[in-house]
């Protein structure tokens, strides 16, 4: 298989992964942060059982060369978290995606001064209309937005801010595999998180007896986290930065398709049509090169 398609496979997958992790989160009766915080331990220890029963090995000379790339990448995965859950603290959850989607916009301005990548004027209508559809698909427009969203509006463009990030200095890091990338970063993301939780998470609220939330969180940390960001980093050091933003936007359509499937939440016209502007630009801009 072409390694550009297989790169793509692997980006849809990890967002399909991602994609049921709303419809996931409402059987976990454990607050945001510490779920967050035990996704990353987890999945740091998925991965390493991993590595060690397929006898590779791990590549420090790799680690050692891409370090200090790898904790900046790790540090904007953790407080990325963390700032897109204070951001749903402050304004309504389809307000706070709505702007933590922009975070395109904020690749477009950088790419071509951080790398060199130019982008077309049809790369940034598609965005653009990508961006349309996802205000239809949020209903935005049939929310009260008031002052007191700002601060939450605020802080989701910080956390999209820090998507750019990421995929930037991710891709600066090279000569190191897939599981090295992915275990580093979830490492430093992970380790952000703490100082996070100890002030913000009030841990006497949390029934640390109910099995059922830590079997759905166990399944969060191997497979929503672990899994889907082995396949994130892999894709993500083979295609554009413009083309990991497109491409992204799979996620919030299958999240609504999902909640449709599993809870029989009605899909309004308006949202179809959000729907397909979005599949529509992503399958211009492939079919069109």
């Amino acid at each position: 298989m072409n390694k550009h398609i297989s790169a793509q496979l692997h980006l849809l997958l990890a967002l399909l992964i991602w994609s049921t992790i709303g419809v996931v989160r409402r059987f976990v009766d454990f607050p945001s942060g510490f779920i967050a915080l035990v996704r990353g331990a987890v999945a740091v220890l998925f991965l390493s059982i991993v590595v060690i029963c397929l006898g590779k090995g791990f590549d420090w000379n790799g680690i050692k060369r891409n370090l200090g790339k790898l904790i900046l990448a790790g540090c904007f995965l953790g407080t990325n978290w963390a700032i897109l859950f204070e951001a749903y603290q402050h304004t309504n959850v389809a307000v706070a995606e709505l702007f933590y989607y922009t975070n395109p916009i904020f690749v477009i301005l950088l790419n071509p001064l951080i790398m060199r990548e130019s982008i077309t004027f049809r790369q940034c209508v598609c965005i653009m209309l990508a961006l349309l559809g996802m205000i239809f698909v949020s209903e935005i427009y049939n929310l009260n937005v008031g002052a007191e969203d700002s601060w939450g509006i605020v802080l989701a463009v910080i956390a999209a801010v820090e998507v750019a990030g990421l995929i930037f200095a991710n891709k600066h890091i090279i000569n190191i595999g897939t599981y090295e990338r992915a275990i580093v970063q979830l490492v430093a993301a992970t380790l952000v998180l703490i100082p996070y939780i100890m002030v913000t998470g009030d841990f006497t609220a949390i029934n640390f007896a109910d099995s059922n939330s830590w079997i759905v969180t166990l399944l969060i940390g191997i497979v929503h986290t672990g899994v889907a960001y082995y396949l994130y980093y892999n894709a993500i050091a083979k295609l554009k930065a413009q083309e990991i933003c497109i491409l992204g936007y799979t996620d919030p359509v299958l999240a609504i398709l999902w909640s449709a499937v599993v809870f029989g939440e009605t899909l309004g016209i308006v949202q179809i049509i959000g729907a397909i502007l979005i599949v529509g630009s992503m399958m211009y801009v492939e079919l069109r090169g």
